[in-house]
């Protein structure tokens, strides 16, 4: 029969990753909350993207075995009436959808139209995500992107909300890869200067909670840094 000091040894075995993260969380939200606002934002982001990979894998017949959010040791998972295990790690700066390997159901096996819409599928959601973030915006707060005013100036009110949001959702999607060329034709410092990972992200973010800003800015700042 173990000891109580075995079983608390073997509870912090278990357990020690889930207690460690959350003390971390616990103090970045007291003395940098920006900065935790700005993981949550960017793993709401990643979850939007990965769902969409994840779902159209569902519907064409792909096994998916794992859904992830967030990279390490798994601090908790479920197990979906799909079969899919969706699990939660510590690490929040990305994720994945891992369809099964090999045999019926993976993604080897599929077709070439079905794999294209599996790799398109994550940016059509998160474009989509940006649609709708942004018609919000522009319709609650009459506030949008100033460079995307002259495109949409000749519309009636009732449809500028709409257009800004598609423009700054799909439109920049689509447009993204002659932007790509352009900018790294015109200019390489432009292009990378204005290039942020991960973690240029959650620096951003970290200034967008600047002190002595009201909720209601922030909120506006955040949900733009998610469109």
């Amino acid at each position: 029969m173990k000891s109580s000091l075995e079983r608390l040894q073997a509870y912090w075995q278990r357990n020690a990753a889930i207690w460690i993260t959350l003390l971390l969380v616990i103090g970045l939200l007291l003395y940098k909350p920006g900065i935790v606002i700005s993981i949550l934002v960017l793993s709401l982001v990643v979850l939007v993207h990965e769902y969409g990979h994840y779902f159209v894998m569902r519907r064409n017949g792909i096994t998916v075995t794992e859904f992830s959010i967030g990279f390490g040791r798994t601090l908790w998972s479920t197990k979906l009436k799909s079969g899919t295990v969706f699990s939660l790690k510590p690490i929040l700066l990305g994720g994945q959808a891992v369809p099964v390997a090999e045999g019926p159901g993976s993604f080897a096996t599929a077709t070439r139209w079905v794999r294209f819409k599996v790799a398109m599928a994550g940016m059509f959601f998160n474009s989509l995500a940006a649609f709708v973030t942004l018609t919000a915006i522009v319709y609650v707060t009459g506030r949008m992107p100033a460079i995307l005013w002259p495109y949409v100036s000749w519309a009636p009110h009732w449809m500028i909300p709409v257009l800004v949001g598609l423009l700054g959702s799909f439109g920049i999607w689509l447009a993204t890869p002659v932007l790509v060329v352009w900018l790294l034709c015109t200019s390489l410092a432009t292009f990378f200067a204005g290039s942020a990972g991960p973690i240029g992200i959650i620096a951003m973010g970290s200034q967008a909670a600047a002190p002595g800003m009201t909720l209601a800015q922030m909120v506006l700042k955040y949900a733009m840094f998610f469109y």
